[in-house]
């Protein structure tokens, strides 16, 4: 510093070398990226066209229907079908009352008299009214799928109402 005027440096001797230059850059390859970028938005297009198709193929799905909700509905179509035929009627509440059974309590009615089935209803927890009236219906269409049948008019619809209005409350 002291050998220094203003606007010079002054230093000791030292060597530079220069060395090659540097090559110059190459260019990048832009059609890599065209083509990445095309199956992205290849993929992207047949994805929102899958899960568009799905959406639309898709059944609504059904609320989850307890057994008393199934058995009403059978209960309404072997209304609709019966008709005015009893024994038709009584044939179709036999197979559907069995169903019932099991599904629900899982037991099986079939061989079982009046009071033992009214016997295991009450354990599975049903009122004293509604196991013996449920066995009673169950009984007589036992007794009317085997056996001719003469009812008044009427007699059919009664029937079914008595039954949906108990199955209603349970």
């Amino acid at each position: 510093m002291p050998f220094s005027l203003p606007g010079e440096l002054i230093t000791s001797e030292m060597t530079v070398t220069i060395a090659k230059p540097l090559p110059p850059p190459e260019p990048f390859d832009y059609s890599i990226l065209w083509w990445l970028g095309g199956a992205v938005l290849l993929a992207a297009g047949l994805l929102v066209v899958v899960i568009i198709r799905r959406s639309r193929n898709r059944k609504p799905s059904e609320p989850v229907r307890t057994v008393v909700e199934q058995f009403l509905d059978e209960l309404s179509q072997l209304k609709r079908e019966a008709g005015a035929d009893h024994k038709r009627f009584q044939t179709g509440l036999h197979k559907i009352l069995t169903e019932f059974f099991s599904r629900q309590y899982g037991l099986s009615p079939e061989g079982l008299a009046e009071e033992d089935l009214k016997e295991r209803l009450l354990a599975v927890g049903l009122t004293d009214q509604a196991g013996s009236r449920i066995s009673t219906w169950f009984a007589q269409a036992t007794r009317d799928k085997f056996s001719p049948v003469s009812v008044g008019p009427g007699e059919t619809i009664r029937l079914e109402a008595e039954i949906r209005q108990l199955f209603e409350k349970l």
